[in-house]
């Protein structure tokens, strides 16, 4: 079957979001769903069917597609929703982690940061509130 899209197309279906991603293969992404389940990249059933529905809501031909495969990634994230960046206390060891979902839009200013604690220089003052210091015990904010 030719590609069904030619651009990423993002919509809402009864209130949630659903995203459809043309590959240059012809092939088509749709996402995402998002559980709090630790480290468990199993599938489940119903949340490829509510995914799939709402695809097909958005674009019917979906329904028309192969199944080709499902997967399941980590993004892994902190109590608090922050990200966690900085010196750990360790020896010189530092942390850019935690940025949950939006791990590439804040890929170059993690960089920047990381780049500037590594040659001695202060980061931009907004990542003093996300440093992994305040997940050690008895710290509080």
């Amino acid at each position: 079957m030719p590609a069904v899209l030619s651009r990423t197309l993002r919509a809402t279906v009864r209130g949630a979001e659903v995203y459809l991603v043309p590959r240059a293969d012809g092939e088509m992404i749709v996402g995402a769903t998002s559980e709090e389940r630790g480290p468990d990249r199993t599938v489940s059933a119903g949340a490829v069917h509510d995914l799939l529905h709402d695809a097909m809501s958005v674009l019917p031909v979906t329904s028309e597609l192969t199944l080709a495969e499902t997967c399941a990634g980590l993004r892994p994230g902190t109590p608090d929703n922050g990200p966690a960046a900085g010196a750990t206390g360790l020896g010189g060891l530092l942390a850019a982690t935690g940025h949950y979902r939006n791990g590439i839009l804040l890929s170059a200013v993690t960089a920047d940061a990381v780049v500037a604690w590594l040659t001695g220089q202060p980061a931009a003052a907004e990542w003093a509130p996300f440093s992994p210091a305040r997940f050690a015990a008895g710290v509080r904010s």
